[in-house]
Formats: C-alpha cells, sequence, structure tokens
C-alpha cells in the first residue's frame, strides 16, 4: 500500500514540474507601469506632443536589443523621459514587445481623460 502512495506521489511530481514551466511561457511579460499622479496634461500641450513622440520612439525603435531603453524627447519643462529595463530572460523582441506595451498601456491608463 505505501509502494503505491510513493509512486503515485512522484507521478504527481514529475507531472508538476513538466506542467509548470508550458504555464509560465504562457504568461504575459508585461509587469507593470507607474505614473506620477502630479501634473495636469492637456492633449494640444506641448508636452503630451513630446509625449506621443517618444512612445512612437520606443514603439518603432528596433535596434536597440540589450534590454535597456533610455530616451527623450522635447526640451526645458516639457521635457519627457522613458527608461525601461527589460528582464535578462527575456528575447530582444520579447523586451521590444514589453516595453511597446508599457509605452501605449501608459496613454491609455495615465492618460485617458485628457
Amino acid at each position: 500500500m505505501s509502494t503505491s502512495r510513493l509512486s503515485l506521489f512522484f507521478f504527481y511530481a514529475i507531472l508538476i514540474i513538466l506542467v509548470n514551466p508550458t504555464i509560465n511561457a504562457q504568461r504575459d511579460p508585461y509587469v507593470l507601469h507607474e505614473c506620477s499622479t502630479t501634473g495636469n496634461v492637456t492633449s494640444n500641450s506641448t508636452f503630451r506632443a513630446n509625449l506621443n513622440t517618444l512612445i512612437s520612439t520606443l514603439s518603432y525603435n528596433t535596434q536597440i536589443d540589450y534590454g535597456f531603453y533610455n530616451f527623450t524627447a522635447g526640451e526645458g519643462t516639457n521635457k519627457v523621459y522613458a527608461t525601461g529595463l527589460c528582464r535578462a530572460d527575456l528575447s530582444p523582441t520579447d523586451c521590444r514587445s514589453c516595453v511597446n506595451i508599457s509605452a501605449h498601456e501608459l496613454l491609455l491608463q495615465k492618460y485617458k481623460r485628457y
């Protein structure tokens, strides 16, 4: 009786080990974004135009493949900064995809009221 229980235990343990990487591989690489709660940006402002330029730069820049992004757009008080760092286990394609998703999510979540 104890041998069958032990066999059943090992069967389920191996099954969990084999299924777990499959579940992890299906996760969305996007983790989170963080926005400042101060400030007021209108849709026709210089800052918003710079933000749109910066997001376009992030979305279409395929030359960067080392997992770290640091861009700026504009000048003075209307200057927009973006920094992104991808996990080391992501491919360059997945990293760019995550940065792209984050940039567009920023527009949808933070500035949807403007």
